[in-house]
């Protein structure tokens, strides 16, 4: 696999000439553009250095003059480029999530710094894959670790990129050894209709709000994920006040991913 250099203006025409010739014959909405993240200290075929990232923009929005009409996405691994590609004419931000962002708060960090580099013009979709490990055995995906995932990325005013013809649980898509019990269904048909129903209360211009809660009773509140406690904090709309709580009680790892698929599932209290 050769890696071109996307300041190359030749190669540039090169792809969207190609992709026009696509369009032609299968008319999909837009364009979803990958790249492999940041990749060091890399050089042209000159012996020059060359600064990836910087071309986004540009290149982005040649894609976009030659396809008015046609969306366009790139997806920024690790955040690599992506107040870049935020200046781009995209139409949604597009994080694929790796082990350098490992807790439930850094995909929190992820989504608020997507909202800050667009002024909150743009939403974010996370590629997160889950029970990744586990997943190198047929088996069944984890329904609390995965919900517990979705619970954060949700509140924080994000979307994820898991479903199509199965869960994903790899980079590789095809890759399809876990299935989803009908528990885990019937729990995504319901937070993906809270995802939609709620959408202008979790990411439509809302700003973040100071908050302290404190319980006279056994409930133990943390401004971050911790564990054996509910993590808790406050956005804002206008006059409204969005308060989230995510139970982290039971939880066993602060890491997102449940890669071996060992998070449990949280008791039911009503009282300690």
């Amino acid at each position: 696999m050769y890696l071109v250099n996307p300041h190359d203006e030749s190669w540039q025409n090169y792809m969207m000439n190609r992709q026009k010739e696509l369009y032609e014959s299968l008319p999909f909405d837009g364009w979803h553009i990958d790249q492999l993240g940041d990749r060091g200290t890399v050089y042209n075929y000159n012996g020059e250095l060359v600064d990836i990232a910087s071309s986004f923009e540009r290149f982005l929005s040649k894609i976009k003059n030659a396809t008015p009409e046609k969306g366009i996405v790139m997806n920024s691994v690790n955040q690599y480029g992506q107040s870049q590609i935020t200046n781009a004419p995209v139409d949604f931000l597009y994080t694929e999530v790796w082990d350098e962002y490992k807790t439930y708060l850094d995909l929190n960090e992820i989504i608020q710094e997507n909202m800050e580099y667009s002024n909150g013009s743009l939403s974010t979709v996370l590629a997160a894959y889950m029970n990744y490990e586990h997943s190198n055995e047929t088996g069944n995906f984890n329904t609390s670790g995965i919900l517990l995932t979705n619970s954060v990325i949700f509140a924080s005013g994000g979307a994820h990129l898991e479903l199509g013809e199965h869960m994903l649980s790899k980079e590789y898509f095809p890759h399809n050894k876990l299935d989803t019990t009908k528990e885990l269904n019937k729990q995504l048909i319901a937070y993906y209709d809270f995802l939609v129903a709620y959408e202008n209360l979790l990411r439509d211009d809302v700003e973040e709000e100071d908050m302290v809660l404190s319980s006279p009773d056994w409930a133990s509140f943390s401004s971050s994920p911790e564990l054996g406690k509910i993590w808790s904090f406050a956005k804002k709309k206008e006059t409204k006040k969005i308060i989230h709580l995510i139970n982290f009680y039971d939880a066993t790892s602060l890491e997102w991913r449940d890669t071996e698929a060992q998070q449990p599932e949280p008791q039911t209290r009503d009282s300690f």
